[in-house]
């Protein structure tokens, strides 16, 4: 599209016109082009930060999956430890030929052995 501006000249004071084209349609084509570009390029930091964050999010939930396995374990494992412990402290206890279970006698059956409060009651 082409317009026509009417510029007076200074040194002659006479009146010129001067064509000015601006050419539109290519004006727009480039602005078309920069959005898309632009888009393009967002659109791509966009995908990269979210595969990054899905990808942290993995392994977040991957390592607290983890961390309750191994504390389970860890749990099941103290409780065993504690009752193999009891366990070898009472057979200590009622072993006769010990020096330290010097007032205790041998008996031939024990219907149940009953654990208060740090001390150990057959019957």
């Amino acid at each position: 599209m082409a317009r026509t501006i009417t510029k007076v000249c200074p040194i002659s004071l006479r009146r010129t016109k001067v064509k000015v084209s601006i050419d539109f349609q290519g004006f727009v084509k480039k602005v078309f082009i920069l959005v898309v570009v632009l888009l393009m390029t967002l659109s791509g930091v966009l995908f990269f930060q979210i595969n990054d964050k899905v990808a942290k999010e993995y392994l977040l939930r991957r390592y607290e999956r983890e961390l309750e396995r191994v504390s389970g374990e860890l749990q099941e494992l103290q409780a065993k430890s504690v009752q193999s412990d009891i366990l070898t402290n009472a057979l200590n206890l009622l072993t006769v030929n010990s020096p330290s279970n010097e007032k205790f006698e041998q008996i031939d059956k024990i219907y149940y052995i009953r654990l208060i409060n740090f001390g150990v009651a057959a019957k």
